[in-house]
């Protein structure tokens, strides 16, 4: 399982010969959170911006599968 800090699980992924990308919130989307990540009066804003952002970022990347990972699935 995953264990330890996203720096650190990041070098374990890139030593493995993967590539690795991290996404974080940009603007839109931290505007949308707020600053009550727990909030419920901004999860459906938070959601809509997220999925806006995931498809943009979707369409940005491309995402190359190893053939012993498709055998997993």
């Amino acid at each position: 399982g995953w264990t330890g800090d996203l720096p650190s699980q990041v070098a374990g992924l890139r030593q493995q010969g993967r590539r690795v990308e991290i996404i974080t919130p940009e603007s839109a989307s931290r505007a949308a959170i707020g600053v009550n990540q727990m909030d419920p009066a901004t999860r459906i804003s938070s959601a809509r911006a997220g999925f806006e952002q995931g498809r943009r970022e979707a369409a940005r990347l491309t995402f190359v599968r190893d053939p012993s990972d498709m055998a997993a699935n």
